[in-house]
């Protein structure tokens, strides 16, 4: 959801929408998310298909998400699979207010070596998912908030993020202008 807001003002003309389910991979589960899965593949309005999760706390579900983005690809759907946003061991109120009225001191940054180890974690098994899949790309949004030193909560003195997880609107606004530039 938090993509949204950016994908919506980067496409104008298209009728842009997104589904979730709080907490669940999009990889079928036999349940809700898998009737979602089938929804999507199904729906001929539905054209692209952009397949975002917070990876890193468990992972990335190899096997099942390639038969995700098989399902998708087989019904004729391009699909963009994205490795996420960096995730902050801090909130942006620390970034944008410092820790304390009597501690101003902005938090904005962690180290990128920090991140890394949590990226590396993840994202060989969701470059092979999508290595796997003819139709599916790996979109690699990551990059964006990250320098080889540093990642960042802003941008030219925006804050981006929302939470310690998720961007804000300004956030997704940015990443869609990165992604659309990278990709023209």
């Amino acid at each position: 959801a938090h993509l949204f807001s950016g994908l919506a003002k980067a496409l104008p003309n298209e009728n842009v929408a997104y589904f979730a389910q709080s907490g669940k991979l999009p990889v079928a589960d036999g349940a809700d998310m898998s009737r979602l899965i089938d929804r999507v593949a199904h729906d001929p309005n539905i054209k692209t298909v952009i397949v975002n999760a917070f990876w890193a706390p468990v992972g990335v579900p190899e096997a099942q998400l390639v038969e995700t983005l098989k399902t998708l690809t087989d019904a004729g759907k391009t699909v963009f699979v994205t490795d996420d946003v960096p995730s902050f061991p801090f909130a942006p109120d620390q970034c944008k207010y410092g820790f304390s009225p009597l501690l101003p001191i902005e938090r904005c940054t962690q180290s990128a070596e920090n991140f890394s180890e949590i990226y590396d974690s993840y994202y060989p098994a969701l470059q092979a998912a999508v290595n796997q899949v003819p139709g599916a790309t790996l979109l690699n949004t990551a990059k964006n908030f990250c320098s080889d030193d540093t990642c960042s909560m802003t941008q030219n003195g925006t804050l981006l993020y929302a939470d310690d997880d998720h961007v804000n609107h300004q956030g997704s606004e940015y990443l869609f202008d990165e992604l659309f530039t990278d990709n023209k």
